[in-house]
């Protein structure tokens, strides 16, 4: 029983071993329940069995102190470190800070840190379209402005059929945008039914504390012909949820849903629902969703509009604005969004000016060849990074994804993929591999930030890095490339690093200034939208970076920005190490 959190459906004692509980779906007399029935929950309210923490699955109890081998010394004195006792290799110490998070620097087993997520640093999306008519091209079209909000897994439920436009025209709406397809036989009786049970199933692994999800549906497909004002009914569901995220964020850190024209209103007693947001768009936190009975449906084309007022209460759920509206049909006519509606509408968006924002995503693309420790440091410090707005692409020789390396550590992060490059096949002809990766992944759509910049193995972003990229994007659009200062270090092999100096922007770049040699590839970040092609040739592969980086400056400008982007180490295991 210590092992489960306080349960929140549990009240005040009313006799021995029996608490008052009023969870919905847990009918109890007036004397109560035991407190063992509340607290393992019966009723399945409960919430998750929290998982454990720790910096190193590994690690043990704590056995002293010694002189640290990396960090410096502070005021003349050396820093003292703990050593723990280790399952693995005996012994194992703490050290080498790295972006406020420790690194078991002696242990490649080791697990790394998990950095403080808040609510909704990993961003879902669930979408549904029925591609009937035109309508569901112009949804498909608000829905791809605004895709970059998604950091997680992008879902899309689609169906098909006599009448509806064909897979590759539906599909190509959203293409490069990273969107996994799923599609089914349409069925007219059951509408979004066909994909919410499927979409519901497809996000159950992510329940942490940080993971939220949004859902959506191509409205209007069916009801624009009659439905004067369905187009701006959607468009303030669009705007509202995903054009203001954080005061949508800041909702969601006190209630468990997020949405607009909240009403009290039940649909059928399958599932309790007691309320619902008017056209089912809304953002859900799954900790909330998938400890509960989020498994059960109404079987009905009004299921993913039910659905979350049986899962949760009323004083759950945020509304934005809109609540207790007439519904439907007003919300369907234009001269309703000439009245009380477009009003609830403009005054809370001029209420909530400085929080409306272009998403800006970046993809940090990591090339990776058997050098375990440092490439989880290079990971870790994309993951301590002071923005979440990022995706990353781990490409691995082979090796390290045949020994479990990344699998363990970041499976249960949908912003991380690491996939096998086919390097040892590349191996066996002359070429450069580090172009082919990158080319391989460019080409194969798993770049999809609207932002892009490459980190090596044995590199580290400090963590304000993509942070200054994204404020200089949002900044200058007319800007589409950006280099920032690195220092350059060296880590010889008990890991203690000397500092070189820096590699500072050159005054100009440009087909007349080159920067091979003189910058390194992580100082740069650009525009998908202008990103060149790696060399893959093997004359170019001991400066492949710097090929890449010029025809870059020779495409675009590369325009200086102040801040450090991190550390261009130099290690005993870099392919290439000019000092």
């Amino acid at each position: 029983m210590a092992d489960f959190p306080p349960c929140r459906w549990a009240r005040e004692p009313i006799g021995e071993d029996r608490r008052g509980c009023v969870s919905p779906k847990l009918v109890t007399g007036p004397r109560g329940v035991h407190l063992s029935t509340c607290q393992h929950c019966y009723c399945r309210d409960h919430p998750a069995r929290p998982a454990p923490a720790g910096l190193c699955r590994h690690l043990g109890p704590r056995l002293g102190v010694e002189v640290c081998p990396v960090c410096p010394h502070t005021g003349g004195q050396p820093v003292q470190i703990p050593v723990h006792e280790c399952r693995i290799h005996g012994r194992c110490t703490l050290a080498f800070p790295l972006s406020g998070l420790s690194c078991c620097t002696r242990c490649p087993d080791s697990s790394p840190a998990t950095p403080g997520s808040s609510v909704g640093s990993v961003r879902h999306m669930t979408y549904f379209v029925c591609p009937l008519g035109q309508v569901w091209q112009w949804n498909l079209r608000e829905l791809r402005k605004r895709i970059s909000l998604f950091n997680g897994r992008r879902l899309v439920f689609a169906v098909e059929g006599g009448g509806l436009a064909p897979r590759n025209v539906v599909e190509h709406e959203l293409e490069g945008c990273g969107v996994e397809w799923i599609w089914a036989a349409n069925d007219p009786a059951l509408k979004e039914y066909v994909g919410f049970p499927h979409l519901m199933r497809s996000l159950s692994q992510y329940a942490s504390e940080a993971d939220v999800t949004w859902y959506g549906h191509a409205k209007g497909v069916s009801s624009e012909g009659w439905g004067s004002g369905v187009r701006r009914w959607t468009s303030s569901m669009y705007s509202a949820l995903l054009d203001y995220w954080p005061e949508v964020q800041r909702q969601l850190q006190s209630h468990a849903a997020v949405g607009v024209w909240k009403k009290r209103q039940g649909w059928f007693p399958a599932n309790g629902s007691t309320w619902h947001y008017m056209g089912s768009h809304r953002w859900i936190r799954n900790r909330d969703l998938y400890a509960r009975r989020w498994d059960e449906y109404i079987v009905d084309w009004c299921c993913p509009e039910a659905h979350v007022g049986g899962v949760l209460r009323w004083e759950e759920a945020a509304c934005l604005y809109g609540e207790q509206a007439g519904g439907p049909p007003d919300l369907y006519l234009a001269g309703a969004w000439d009245g009380w509606y477009g009003e609830q509408r403009r005054s809370w968006e001029e209420a909530h000016i400085v929080d409306r924002q272009t998403p800006v995503l970046v993809s940090v693309v990591i090339c990776s060849h058997q050098k375990p420790q440092l490439v989880h440091q290079a990971i870790r410090s994309v993951i301590a990074q002071t923005t979440d707005s990022w995706r990353l692409v781990v490409i691995d020789s082979g090796p390290l994804i045949d020994a479990g390396e990344f699998r363990g550590r970041y499976s249960g992060d949908p912003r991380i993929s690491c996939i096998r490059s086919g390097e040892d096949r590349l191996a066996q002809r002359p070429g450069c591999p580090q172009g082919w990766c990158h080319n391989r992944a460019r080409d194969a759509g798993m770049i999809v930030g609207d932002l892009v910049c490459y980190l090596s193995d044995d590199d580290c972003y400090a963590p304000g890095a993509l942070q200054q990229w994204i404020d200089a994007a949002r900044a200058h659009p007319d800007q589409s490339a950006w280099m920032a200062p690195a220092e350059r270090v060296r880590v010889d092999a008990d890991g203690a690093e000397t500092l070189l100096g820096r590699l500072d922007p050159p005054a100009g770049s440009g087909a007349d200034r080159p920067l091979a040699g003189v910058v390194d590839g992580m100082q740069v970040c650009c525009r998908r939208s202008v990103l060149p092609a790696w060399p893959e040739d093997a004359a170019s592969a001991p400066r492949a970076d710097g090929v890449w980086l010029d025809a870059l400056g020779a495409a675009v400008p590369i325009h200086p920005l102040p801040a450090l982007c991190g550390r261009h180490r130099h290690t005993p295991f870099s392919t290439y190490t000019r000092e």
